[in-house]
């Protein structure tokens, strides 16, 4: 492997480490392991806890809309119920939890958009 290839190799690693949730003191110690300097690894850092953020910040728009989606519609079926008159106790609960699980979702999208790269945890488990 050319000087370039593994160069390119240490930076998707890096990359990789820090999207999988890794600390950056422990990724800037495996940089350091792997011979580069400490500016560039400050580089490095700079430009995947960037990356984290931006990815952070899509999914949270994604869960925002998704859970608003959650949210209201349940709520749309059972105010159309009861313009109908036609009131079902069960549909009308499920409906609530639903909207609840849609309330939750659009909240975990909020704290994700705010908090970007911050949170917690792996990306692939977001």
């Amino acid at each position: 492997m050319d000087s370039q290839q593994q160069i390119d190799h240490v930076l998707n690693e890096a990359k990789a480490k820090v999207i999988w949730g890794d600390s950056i003191d422990e990724v800037r110690t495996w940089l350091d392991g792997q011979g580069i300097s400490s500016m560039q690894a400050d580089e490095i850092l700079a430009a995947c806890v960037k990356e984290r953020a931006v990815e952070f910040r899509k999914r949270g728009i994604a869960e925002v809309i998704i859970g608003a989606l959650v949210f209201v519609l349940p709520l749309l079926v059972v105010a159309a119920m009861y313009f109908m008159g036609i009131i079902f106790v069960w549909i009308a609960a499920l409906c609530y939890l639903t909207a609840l699980y849609g309330l939750f979702r659009c909240a975990k999208g909020l704290w994700w958009l705010l908090r970007g790269a911050k949170s917690e945890g792996s990306l692939a488990e977001v």
